[in-house]
């Protein structure tokens, strides 16, 4: 076996396992380490032994609504003095342009909210099903909705039409303010009257 992508803990063992079954004419395996996996393959290992052949491959759910409690604690930490409360979804969406500017207001807001919210999204995910993912999951929804927000405004912002024009140009080889950007079966004309939205 050829080892060409990273592995590490219970995909590893099961991966070495596999390699090193003895079969018929087979009497061991073989694995070549491209990547260098042998200090993975030794933590993978140590876990696996000191469980006595049993690892932990689930993780407790009392621990992970502890976990979901604290990042939630930090997502409403951030958005402490906003009122959040709406009615109906369309409320919500209503909400999001005021939600954004109160979280950009904040020192590193974007930066702490994106981060805070994706830690919170994972331990949601791991503390399904409880009675507190049940308590807290429109707050979930709307942090998420947020940080989605705040993410697609930064990836639109930059994007003029200058940058635009001049990643055509670049693409197609075409001199400044003229050409041809060809996407698949789509080609965008480029010229300096041409609007083009971001």
């Amino acid at each position: 076996m050829y080892i060409d992508k990273p592995m590490r803990g219970h995909g590893l063992m099961q991966t070495i396992a596999r390699v090193n079954r003895v079969f018929r004419d087979k009497p061991r395996g073989l694995i070549v380490d491209y990547l260098g996996v042998a200090n993975d393959l030794k933590r993978a290992l140590a876990t696996y032994t000191e469980s006595g052949g049993e690892a932990k491959t689930t993780l407790d759910k009392e621990q992970a609504v502890r976990v979901l409690r604290e990042k939630y604690e930090i997502c409403a930490d951030l958005f402490y003095g906003f009122n959040r409360t709406a009615g109906s979804s369309s409320d919500q969406l209503a909400l999001l342009p005021a939600a954004m500017e109160y979280i950009l207001a904040q020192d590193n807001g974007k930066e702490r909210c994106v981060k805070a919210v994706r830690e919170l999204r994972k331990a949601f995910t791991l503390a399904v099903p409880h009675e507190e993912t049940d308590r807290v999951r429109d707050d979930v929804v709307f942090f998420q909705a947020v940080q989605v927000a705040l993410s697609k405004r930064a990836s639109s912002e930059g994007k003029t039409n200058g940058n635009y024009n001049s990643n055509c140009n670049s693409l197609s080889g075409a001199s400044s303010g003229s050409g041809y950007c060809f996407f698949g079966r789509i080609s965008f004309r480029t010229a300096s009257r041409m609007v083009i939205p971001p």
